[in-house]
């Protein structure tokens, strides 16, 4: 450890402070660029302090839900874990994260990294240091105005892996038929690095099971974060147990409660997520059979300028039940996304737009029965907007 990181870790710990006594957000992502910026190879240093490394979990959806997952199962096995839990997963987010888990003289208190990973930063991740494990959780179109096509975000992962730092063992969805196919083609060059390759899908045994994570896409979320704690390894009777308390992360299916209804928020920020959205929200038992959905659409610098995604959502596969269903859409793009539902055949009766999320909540809870959930479809900013209506705080407040 340099002699400028100490002083550093002390300048960011205390930004950190400040924009927590004013305020001012979460203190999760400022003190890690502040830092960076003026010790670039800081993220390094104290990643090596971690004596049993770190795990890198990326994917275009489920990171912050199989992060959950992960760091509950490694804390039930006794271990102190370094964790984005409040979803920064840029560089910075990960260089706060650690600043904050150092004790005075800038010495590390945890033993282990459990970081989400936004898809275009986990090359710079790898060439910052070698992780122990990378789990791939899937990958598909989303914000194209950032990443570019999928075929774009794979070749800049190659590079990484091969050209830098490629992790101990590399944990993929080989239910996930892209990046299958693209592993397969850079397997045997990986395996010469020694990197070990541990693949995970529904195929995992049924009895590690989360109750409260519900839907499909969950089922291979907790399969990721099982098979990286075995990799460790973590025995299966601590798993099990760790898994029976685990709670949805927030906006990720989690249940709130808003002027005595229940609020139940899935966050839908592409294609992939609102459609295994919707096919989960069908699934489920509601008074008479008909929801109440509430949809937000931002187009706000989190989730991503472009909304074209929006043509790519199966609305139509769900029009039997979306037809009968009390339609809410908000957001800055709602007039947008109620455009595409009249596309899709939804009556202009069944639909009503309030673009300030707000108003579209205390008019959606006005259309409740009682005792009926208000399900909610946002993307992210929006998501982060319900909650501070809900809760009456921001997250990280």
């Amino acid at each position: 450890m340099k002699v400028i990181d100490f002083f550093l870790i002390s300048l960011s710990k205390f930004l950190a402070f400040t924009i927590h006594l004013f305020h001012l957000g979460s203190g999760e992502t400022w003190p890690g660029h502040f830092a960076s910026e003026i010790s670039p190879g800081l993220l390094s240093r104290l990643e090596s302090q971690l004596p049993r490394g770190s795990i890198l979990i990326t994917g275009t959806n489920g990171k912050t839900t199989t992060a959950l997952v992960l760091r509950s199962i490694l804390t039930a096995a006794g271990f102190s874990v370094s964790s984005n839990h409040s979803g920064a997963n840029l560089l910075n987010g990960i260089t706060s994260r650690l600043i904050l888990d150092t004790d005075l003289p800038g010495r590390l208190k945890t033993q282990i990294g459990v970081f989400e990973v936004d898809e275009a930063n986990l090359p710079l991740a790898l060439k910052s240091y070698r992780p122990e494990i990378v789990v791939l959780l899937n990958l598909s179109r989303d914000q194209l105005d950032r990443y570019g096509e999928v075929d774009l975000t794979l070749f800049r992962w190659q590079t990484a892996f091969l050209d830098r730092n490629p992790p101990t063992i590399l944990i993929y969805n080989e239910d996930d038929s892209t990046l299958s196919a693209w592993l397969e083609n850079i397997r045997h060059r990986l395996s010469a690095f020694g990197v070990k390759i541990i693949p995970f899908g529904c195929s995992l045994p049924t009895d590690y099971g989360a109750p409260s994570l519900i839907g499909d896409f969950n089922s291979l979320n907790v399969h990721a974060a099982v098979t990286a704690a075995l990799a460790l390894p973590v025995t299966p009777e601590t798993i099990r147990q760790a898994l029976i308390g685990i709670k949805p992360a927030f906006g990720r299916g989690e249940i709130l409660s808003f002027n005595g209804h229940p609020v139940q928020i899935f966050l839908a920020k592409n294609p992939a997520s609102f459609n295994g959205n919707l096919a989960l929200i069908k699934s489920l038992e509601t008074l008479g059979n008909k929801r109440t959905l509430l949809m937000a659409l931002n187009d706000n610098i989190p989730d991503g300028r472009d909304i074209s995604w929006i043509y790519d959502i199966l609305f139509e596969q769900h029009l039997d039940w979306l037809s009968e269903a009390r339609l809410i859409v908000s957001g800055r793009r709602a007039n947008d996304l109620a455009l595409r539902l009249k596309y899709v055949g939804v009556l202009s009766a069944n639909l009503m737009i309030v673009p300030e999320i707000k108003a579209a909540l205390n008019l959606s809870i006005k259309e409740l029965r009682p005792k009926e959930t208000l399900f909610v479809l946002p993307t992210y900013s929006a998501m982060l907007a319900v909650r501070e209506v809900t809760t009456g705080q921001a997250i990280g407040d």
